[in-house]
């Protein structure tokens, strides 16, 4: 697929890595020079200084074939700008970024049709989002809904006293079916097979009904918490989306932001209902003290300074915060994260990219999540008439070792795979795979990729 990418900041430059990975043939264009620079020494992209809203630097660009084009600039009027003119100068799909909520209402067929947009994408809204559903499982460091949100995966850490330590897989009596999908261990990212066994500290995958999740987690010694008690660092975009939508879920809780700058303060006062707004810096261990931050069960730091974020989350972490999430937006800090403590940093860059990514392969890939240090993925795919898949007990498809089905959805069933089960046609199937084993799922499971 030919790609333009217009903006090559964090966003841009994640996407332009993650699609130059997925074999895409990318070119970038931006204004600053020093930026493609970048991407010149580290990817295999073609690069364009320009203005990308005016057509002859489009035609540079060769915008007549291009299949997607993909505006990530800092400004959104220009993202929008330059996909509309990138639609009429020929690109056959447009996706620009969009982060002010006044421009919240766009997102829609009819306003997007008339502006020449195939999709909006909000990295901040997206964020919150992912946030929120860490804060509804605080004990996890991954959180996934899937099948309508039937299905839950979760990212689990197991205690020192889980009491199914060291049995194989195949002799645990859950309570209700589910699937242990993944372990790490340590370093190492394991798919289990029925004999492993697993270990304290061993960090697994699991997947089940959403209803019958809890009593999973209690079955492996792991106690799932309400989150009562937020809150949050930073009052821009993201923070402003995260306590909007945490104030108006049906669960019951108490959101607070810490904002530094008073003027922003005032205005999050205006027009968020049930939050309370305080003007502070990251290192007010005194309004910390003051307002219970060492009690809070989640404290969240998404202001645009990775360094405040950072020195927000000690704080919090050292004055007793159950659990605290970090954002981190570029890579100087992201080495620092564990050895300090934190319990999961967030990318907004990533969550934008794996969206993306969805779109582009929408037409079998139905969600899709990667892993921090791209060891694996899990991506849920809606298996076509012509897929080889078909009607083929799974052990009989030749699935790479690589790779494990997890679940069959088919209608309202949602069946945990096993061996004897064959795929039809019209299921959507849950897998986690490692990237060496990708190419070939896809295959086995679109015939798409040959």
């Amino acid at each position: 697929m030919r790609t333009i990418i217009v903006g090559v900041g964090k966003v841009g430059y994640a996407l332009a890595a993650s699609l130059c990975a997925e074999g895409h043939d990318v070119t970038a264009i931006d204004q600053n020079r020093r930026r493609l620079d970048i991407l010149d020494e580290h990817l295999n992209v073609n690069t364009i200084e320009g203005n990308a809203a005016r057509t002859d630097v489009l035609k540079q660009a060769d915008i007549d074939n291009a299949d997607l084009v993909i505006a990530v600039t800092e400004h959104d009027e220009l993202n929008m700008v330059t996909a509309f003119i990138a639609k009429n100068a020929g690109a056959q799909s447009t996706i620009a970024r969009v982060r002010n909520p006044a421009y919240s209402d766009f997102d829609d067929s009819a306003r997007m049709g008339a502006l020449g947009l195939d999709m909006l994408i909000n990295p901040e809204k997206v964020t919150a989002k992912e946030i929120a559903k860490l804060i509804s499982y605080p004990e996890a460091h991954y959180v996934g809904f899937f099948g309508d949100g039937d299905l839950l995966m979760l990212e689990l850490k197991l205690p020192a006293n889980c009491p199914v330590l060291e049995q194989p897989l195949m002799e645990l009596k859950f309570p209700h079916p589910c699937i242990v999908a993944a372990i790490q261990r340590g370093d190492q990212l394991l798919i289990p097979k029925g004999m492993d066994c697993l270990r304290a500290g061993d960090e697994v995958l699991v997947l089940a009904n959403t209803k019958e999740m809890r009593e999973i987690e209690a079955f492996l010694g792991i106690q799932g918490n309400r989150s009562r008690n937020i809150s949050i660092f930073g009052g821009g975009l993201c923070g402003y989306y995260l306590a909007d939508r945490l104030s108006h879920s049906s669960q019951h809780r108490q959101v607070k932001i810490f904002e530094p700058d008073l003027k922003r303060c005032e205005e999050l006062d205006r027009i968020l209902d049930h939050t309370l707004v305080f003007n502070s810096s990251s290192t007010d261990v005194a309004l910390y003290n003051d307002e219970n931050v060492g009690e809070a069960d989640v404290f969240v730091a998404v202001s645009d300074d990775d360094k405040e974020n950072l020195f927000a989350c000690v704080l919090a972490k050292n004055l007793g915060a159950k659990k605290v999430i970090c954002q981190i937006r570029g890579s100087e800090y992201a080495h620092i994260v564990e050895k300090v403590g934190l319990d999961r940093v967030v990318s907004p860059s990533r969550f934008t990219a794996d969206a993306i990514l969805r779109f582009i392969n929408r037409n079998y890939i139905l969600s899709l999540t990667r892993f921090d240090d791209t060891q694996g993925q899990i991506a849920e795919y809606s298996i076509p008439e012509h897929a080889p898949c078909i009607g083929k007990p799974l052990m009989h498809l030749g699935f790479p070792a690589g790779a494990l089905v997890c679940m069959i959805n088919r209608g309202d069933q949602h069946i945990i795979a096993q061996g004897r089960d064959a795929i039809q046609a019209g299921d959507s199937v849950l897998v986690f795979s490692l990237p060496e084993a990708l190419r070939k799922v896809e295959i086995l499971l679109t015939g798409e990729g040959k």
